[in-house]
């Protein structure tokens, strides 16, 4: 069952999906033969503008109607596709020497299929990407909500194919992921279960990974005709997994830190946009054993760091992080770490020199997440 307490799960706003509805009478179908057979309520959407479902159990209702349908897009973009294409993309990448060229095999294939350049994968600086650019496709709804919601499900499912051709290899190089969704919403926050930043009102969707996932073989797993339902598969345990992690990721400390990472620094601001007053979010972070000023020294910390390995010199940092003088940054800097901006800097240099730029340098970074 998915609507226990869909608060506390990843979960996608019905209203959002409810285009599907409609597809699904289109087709000739009954939304109670899909969601009966999964355990989901027949009535699941009798109100679809106050509730919720589970993500885990939305990706099990479009592999059930791709079954159902013969349709492995099932009516997402005009251009239908016959049951078996995921397996041929996957067939194609099984046969490739390295990651980087089953990134790539999967690409070409998804293109071919659909008819259309959508897909690419390239090694830039050092990330390797797999982007997709949806700017052209012809979508079978007119709704924005229901395709950022296809589209972020479709990048879940692309990540689940990346695990299943590397033999899982690829999860922890996972760096960031991008959408276009337009800003970061905690009511759709569809990509938190990857565990990385997200990267909203980016100009396309794309997973971000470590340069060395490019040279990792591909996994020994003999290609067969049951390899999308193993995919789903293990996308859904990905859900199912980060739902039992749901109780911190509701923390009020949880919640401040993703207003900080987006830029959003001011007390009241952020106890807005966590739907509390700045009396109530500090009485929820001090029973959590901290408070907001120790949250928001830790995010610039964290921050200032990362921006220091990406070349970024100390008062380009303080500039960013919107400090009045570099040297209040320095004093700062230096009661978090012990260390100057300038000694951690030289140690991070010798200890791995000097990193290039991430690619993907159109990416907005203005509206931004991550756990």
């Amino acid at each position: 069952m998915s609507l226990d307490n869909p608060e506390s799960h990843v979960s996608v706003p019905l209203h959002d999906i409810l285009p599907l509805v409609s597809m699904v009478s289109k087709a000739g179908m009954s939304m109670s033969d899909i969601l009966v057979p999964l355990g989901l309520p027949d009535n699941l959407f009798a109100c679809p503008d106050t509730e919720k479902i589970r993500l885990s159990d939305y990706f099990r209702i479009l592999a059930r109607l791709t079954k159902v349908a013969g349709d492995e897009t099932f009516h997402f973009t005009s251009r239908r596709l016959m049951p078996g294409s995921t397996d041929l993309i996957m067939s194609s990448a099984l046969g490739s020497a390295n990651m980087l060229g089953a990134m790539k095999a999967i690409a070409k294939s998804n293109n071919l299929l659909h008819g259309e350049d959508y897909n690419r994968a390239e090694k830039s600086g050092k990330h390797l990407h797999y982007i997709i650019d949806d700017h052209e496709i012809s979508y079978a709804s007119d709704n924005s909500m229901y395709n950022y919601a296809t589209m972020e499900a479709v990048t879940l499912y692309i990540f689940g194919m990346l695990v299943f051709i590397s033999d899982r290899c690829s999860v922890s190089l996972l760096r960031e992921v991008h959408s276009r969704r337009p800003q970061y919403d905690p009511e759709r926050d569809l990509l938190s279960c990857l565990g990385v930043p997200v990267h909203y009102n980016a100009p396309n969707y794309a997973l971000s990974y470590d340069e060395s996932l490019a040279t990792l073989p591909v996994a020994t797993t003999s290609a067969d005709t049951h390899i999308s339902k193993k995919v789903a598969e293990i996308v859904i345990a990905i859900l199912d997994s980060s739902d039992a992690q749901s109780d911190h990721n509701r923390s009020a400390s949880h919640l401040v830190k993703q207003q900080l990472k987006q830029g959003i620094v001011d007390q009241q601001e952020v106890a807005r946009h966590c739907n509390m007053s700045v009396a109530t979010l500090k009485r929820h972070l001090q029973r959590e054993g901290t408070s907001f000023r120790m949250l928001r020294d830790r995010v610039r910390n964290d921050s200032a760091k990362l921006m220091f390995t990406k070349g970024y010199n100390a008062n380009e940092v303080a500039e960013l992080l919107g400090y009045s003088d570099s040297r209040s940054f320095y004093r700062a800097f230096k009661s978090w770490n012990g260390v100057s901006p300038h000694t951690y800097i030289q140690k991070t240099q010798k200890h791995s020199g000097n990193s290039d730029t991430p690619a993907l340098t159109a990416i907005s970074t203005s509206n931004t997440t991550g756990n």
